[in-house]
């Protein structure tokens, strides 16, 4: 009997995790080999393992870490838009960055100057809903953060 299951694009935070664990496999297969360059007559190789290494994982923590503060200081721009965005977890806004809501905030201002567009009454996630990084996530905070009866939805059509 044939399994019908859906395979779900992975998300920001699992591709991440992936990731890492990957990093942390091929690094100590590498430390693994890297006494036999030691002891050959390449041993500049093995000690540009043993230092390249924990650089690179260091530099992937970093940047990891950077990218989390990031979403929060996203998050909190949201929050002080809208409380209502204030249920939006930070692994939600792991691929908008914090200036990309900034501007999307500013925007959405000088829009809603106009009451035409207000009567839309949209959203700053919504300037960012069509970003490449979102569209590959699949995972539409909007609809997370606020209530399912007044979501917002969006007005874009595929053709």
């Amino acid at each position: 009997m044939k399994r019908r299951g859906r395979r779900w694009p992975l998300q920001t935070w699992q591709r991440w995790l992936l990731t890492a664990l990957g990093e942390i496999l091929l690094g100590l297969i590498l430390f693994a080999i890297a006494p036999f360059f030691l002891n050959s007559p390449w041993p500049l190789l093995g000690f540009a393992i043993v230092l390249g290494v924990p650089i690179a994982w260091v530099g992937s923590l970093g940047y990891g870490l950077w990218r989390w503060l990031d979403a929060r200081r996203a998050r909190t721009l949201l929050a002080q838009y809208d409380p209502v965005y204030r249920r939006l977890r930070t692994v939600q806004l792991l691929t908008i960055s914090s200036r990309a809501v900034e501007e999307a905030i500013e925007t959405l201002q000088l829009l809603n100057q106009d009451e035409t567009y207000r009567v839309l009454n949209r959203s700053p996630l919504d300037l960012l809903q069509h970003s490449p990084d979102l569209a590959t996530d699949h995972q539409w905070p909007i609809a997370d953060a606020t209530d399912p009866s007044q979501s917002i939805q969006s007005t874009h059509r595929s053709p």
